[in-house]
């Protein structure tokens, strides 16, 4: 068994569009957080790390970006308040374990160096405005996804991430080897979605998930 953490939260604002990555969230139990579209609740629960000593396990499932990331959506149209932004996160983040769900956490954590093991990722693409946006506006090339194919992504990736959580809660791994295992989880189901010749769309599938794999940085 490893050392156990002095403190274990799991953060995810309440968001219909990352919804999807509550089953990493379920394995984490009684230390998973979801938090209203109020900043009264952000607020509470930026305290509540902040009082923290020792190793603390840190989890943020939900929007992010290369200087921030993103509470729970304050409006109608799904605008999105900054839940924690560098410099606050350089200050809460110093001597704990951080693993970030959401995109370009890998830059945001690159900017920064208080934590004491970090794993992020890049750009996740994990709606169908996410790739139009990406063709549009970064790569000019459309991806051949549509809603379906989108949904199959979105469960294998949170389902490989759910499961190197799982060993990590229970002490069966450590921190720095959940990185080794997220990739394990990744390959089997990059291998079974190849494998599925009755899947249309399972070269782009498995191509989406292959470079979420290359995009995820170890710190």
């Amino acid at each position: 068994m490893n050392e156990p953490y002095s403190h274990i939260i799991c953060i995810h604002p309440e968001d219909k569009t990352t919804s999807f990555l509550s089953i990493i969230g379920a394995q984490l139990e009684k230390y998973y957080h979801t938090i209203p579209a109020d900043q009264d609740s952000h607020n509470k629960l930026i305290d509540s790390i902040a009082a923290y000593h020792g190793n603390a396990l840190i989890v943020f499932l939900g929007h992010g970006s290369h200087n921030c990331l993103f509470g729970s959506c304050d409006s109608p149209t799904g605008g999105k308040a900054v839940f924690l932004n560098l410099d606050f996160t350089r200050k809460l983040f110093i001597g704990h374990d951080v693993l970030l769900v959401s995109c370009n956490s890998a830059d945001f954590l690159n900017k920064q160096n208080s934590f004491r093991n970090a794993i992020g990722f890049g750009n996740i693409i994990s709606s169908e405005d996410e790739a139009s946006h990406e063709a549009e506006y970064i790569t000019g090339v459309y991806r051949d996804l549509d809603a379906d194919a989108i949904t199959i992504f979105n469960d294998c990736f949170s389902s490989s991430v759910a499961e190197a959580i799982k060993l990590l809660a229970s002490g069966a791994i450590s921190f720095k080897e959940l990185y080794t295992y997220l990739i394990y989880f990744l390959n089997k189901k990059i291998n079974k979605v190849l494998l599925d010749k009755g899947l249309e769309k399972r070269l782009a599938i498995s191509e989406l998930l292959f470079e979420t794999r290359s995009e995820m940085k170890f710190f």
